[in-house]
């Protein structure tokens, strides 16, 4: 992936594209967590790449690419919400979701849409994408110590959102 990151700073098109199929769940999970609209969400996404094409010059560290990207999708997420101003209702799991446990899956995303947008992205970024406190930080341009917080508090608010069920009382 970095000579990857390095041919796409120097205009190799081919690498770039390689780098966006290697994020693009990624950056759907992040654009997801924060639109909860699958159309939104596919705009966010082209609209990321599009703002990472004209700008991956200006990245300064190869290490931190998939950080520079998601925090791309990240402001692109809040420019879509600002556009449409008006509040995106939580889908339902699709029918297709295949697990061994459909149940638990059901429960896991029925708990995590009763969530506010922030717990969902800090939850999604940190569990489903892997990315460091110090990442997430960098990200939301946020101190780590809040990071930590508003992880606890959101793991906190998913635990009494699953044994409720994901329902409103």
């Amino acid at each position: 992936m970095q000579n990857d990151i390095l041919s796409a700073k120097a205009g190799d098109k081919n690498a770039f594209v390689r780098l966006m199929e290697q994020n693009k769940l990624a950056l759907y999970r992040a654009a997801k967590s924060i639109l909860n609209n699958d159309d939104d969400a596919a705009d966010a996404m082209q609209d990321t790449v599009l703002a990472a094409w004209k700008n991956i010059g200006a990245l300064k560290n190869p290490a931190l690419f998939k950080t520079w990207l998601t925090r791309i999708c990240i402001t692109q997420c809040y420019q879509i919400l600002r556009k449409n101003k008006r509040i995106v209702l939580t889908e339902f799991v699709p029918e297709d979701t295949y697990t061994e446990n459909r149940d638990n899956a059901i429960d896991v995303s029925a708990a995590m849409s009763q969530l506010a947008d922030n717990d969902k992205l800090l939850l999604t970024l940190f569990y489903l994408e892997d990315f460091s406190i110090k990442d997430i930080s960098s990200m939301l341009r946020i101190t780590e110590a809040s990071v930590r917080t508003r992880l606890t508090r959101a793991r906190q608010r998913f635990k009494l959102e699953y044994e409720k069920g994901g329902q409103h009382a």
